[in-house]
């Protein structure tokens, strides 16, 4: 079955969401040609429980700075994949080398965060 990220998931209510991805709900994808490996956004400290209220497979982190939220903290990945295990979710913690996007948002520099020479991706792989 395909593999689908839902960026921003957490903006559409866990109950909407389980509609369509919960086995028994009401309008379901479970087992049709519809059907994906569905992996939500985990952004604060309570998405993960949610995700899996939401009926999703997985839960990932994606952003690039540690700025960004509770899931964007690497220090925060071991508690967030244990919690996940407990709530039958895969967990993808999302690994990047730096962030800055001042080119397109020039008011988000707050959130830059440098390459130092390979040591952020170093550290973001050994969290």
């Amino acid at each position: 079955r395909p593999l689908a990220f839902v960026y921003d998931s957490y903006h559409i209510a866990e109950g909407d969401w389980a509609r369509l991805l919960a086995r028994d709900g009401a309008r379901s994808v479970r087992h049709t040609a519809l059907d994906v490996y569905a992996v939500g956004l985990w952004l604060e400290r309570d998405h993960g429980k949610q995700l899996a209220a939401g009926g999703f497979d997985g839960a990932y982190t994606y952003f690039g700075s540690q700025d960004m939220g509770f899931g964007a903290r690497a220090r925060n990945w071991q508690g967030m994949a244990g919690a996940a295990e407990m709530l039958r979710l895969s967990f993808w913690p999302c690994v990047a080398p730096g962030y800055d996007d001042t080119r397109i948002r020039p008011w988000n520099s707050e959130h830059t965060t440098p390459r130092d020479g390979g040591a952020t991706y170093r550290g973001r792989w050994r969290a």
